[in-house]
């Protein structure tokens, strides 16, 4: 059975503590490692079960077990993190400071924020954004001051024809596309897992003989 592609969002921040919590096989040590309270830690996972509507982890004495589903998420999961992880350490070469220590990359962990960053990337409107995503433009311009301030980068420049990117956007575009095009296939796991069909085709064409082969 073929079923439509997901419309619900994935919150990346959540995912980050399963990830976590997969890890270090407990709520408590997982919280120590992200300077979390074990509630907040608890609360997260209980909600991305919610969304994902699986159960992640088995609960037992001695700690925290993934279940089939949370096995199944887990690889993703840890790709898209990770490659949001890397993001600190490009950008202090961008940055010319091959020393110190990283930024954390706390800022980069909200899956709106960074669809509104892929969004402007390709849109290069701020305004077409906001009713493309359905959210107001102040709220697009205050994810952007967000990611600017994380990034100590300007990531667009303000031009007649709209925004254009700078290259600290072009350094960041390919791990968040990466990252949120994980989370859009952890619906793909789940749905193979509970043995139904879902999924995205994306077809490329070169510009002359695109017009031919897609309508």
């Amino acid at each position: 059975m073929l079923k439509k592609k997901h419309d619900k969002i994935i919150n990346i921040m959540q995912l980050r503590f399963f990830c976590q919590v997969a890890l270090r096989g407990s709520v408590s040590r997982a919280a120590d490692d992200l300077f979390r309270t074990q509630s907040a830690i608890t609360r997260a996972i209980r909600d991305l079960e919610a969304a994902l509507n699986v159960t992640l982890f088995e609960r037992h004495y001695s700690g925290m077990v993934p279940t089939e589903y949370g096995k199944c998420i887990l690889p993703r999961a840890r790709r898209a993190i990770d490659d949001l992880q890397a993001i600190p350490a490009l950008l202090q070469k961008h940055h010319t400071r091959s020393s110190g220590p990283l930024a954390d990359a706390g800022w980069l962990f909200n899956t709106r924020r960074l669809a509104i960053f892929i969004q402007l990337y390709h849109v290069n409107h701020t305004q077409t954004v906001a009713q493309q995503l359905g959210i107001t433009q102040p709220a697009v311009s205050a994810a952007l001051k967000v990611l600017e301030k994380g990034a100590d980068s300007a990531l667009f420049r303000r031009t007649p024809e709209g925004v254009r990117t700078t290259p600290a956007a072009e350094l960041l575009y390919p791990p968040v596309s990466r990252a949120l095009n994980e989370l859009e296939n952890i619906w793909s796991d789940i749905a193979a897992r509970r043995g139904v069909l879902e999924g995205t085709v994306r077809i490329g064409a070169l510009p002359l003989s695109r017009t031919r082969l897609l309508p």
